[in-house]
């Protein structure tokens, strides 16, 4: 019973931690002490040290002598490449939450319109996390853990340099594109919904090729160390 009792807090330490990888409150290069994890989560030392080791295990974050563990830096090839990545993968998201159910997505819509209003108001940062949340979402109706968590890897890749950066991008014609996704599901129109998925995550790179985001990306040695 005590083994089950220790995974279970790595586990849930572990998952915290990677929701504030993946909202940025943790960025890319940031510093995770054990001693002040310790602290926070009120346990012991093994539980963290091994949710910090399956972390690495799935590449969130790196170890290195000297320097400690740290959120990992992301390079411009990698979030260029999970782009496509993505759009294959909601692309087959959309069409199996059509196929094995009869969805309400009357959440989806909400959180499409959401992100249309932070889009009219020129709100970067409120965009970049209701357009994460839509994502996920599709990500989460195809009712295949896997693909949940293949996504929330590529997740990592696409968003975290990115939430300040959206402002260089067609917020509002984004937004649009969410809410034609959204039509497509409602009327079970599941590949419709995942050639329009596909074709915005492909668009998005390319707006991000355009201006030269991805190239912008590489971190210099003061970034990296201004966390220490």
């Amino acid at each position: 019973m005590a083994t089950i009792k220790r995974e279970s807090i790595r586990d849930q330490i572990r998952e915290r931690i990677l929701e504030r990888i993946l909202d940025g409150t943790f960025p890319l290069g940031h510093r995770l002490r054990e001693t002040e994890l310790v602290q926070e989560f009120g346990t012991s030392q093994s539980p963290v040290r091994e949710a910090l080791r399956e972390l690495e295990g799935l590449h969130y974050v790196e170890t290195s002598p000297f320097r400690g563990t740290r959120v990992r830096q992301v390079s411009a090839a990698e979030m260029s490449e999970a782009y496509l990545l993505r759009g294959l993968l909601e692309q087959a998201a959309a069409e199996l939450a059509c196929a094995n159910s009869k969805m309400d997505w009357a959440d989806l819509r909400s959180i499409a319109l959401n992100a249309l209003e932070a889009a009219t108001r020129g709100d970067g940062e409120a965009y970049a996390a209701r357009d994460a949340e839509f994502h996920r979402f599709i990500a989460e109706s195809s009712g295949i853990s896997l693909i949940k968590r293949i996504w929330d890897l590529l997740s990592f890749a696409t968003r975290a340099r990115l939430v300040l950066r959206t402002r260089k991008l067609p917020l509002t014609e984004l937004g649009k594109q969410h809410l034609a996704v959204v039509a497509a599901l409602e009327m079970g129109d599941g590949k419709k919904a995942g050639e329009l998925l596909r074709a915005h995550a492909e668009g998005v790179r390319q707006l991000l090729n355009d201006h030269e985001v991805f190239q912008t990306l590489e971190p210099s040695e003061a970034d990296q160390g201004s966390n220490g």
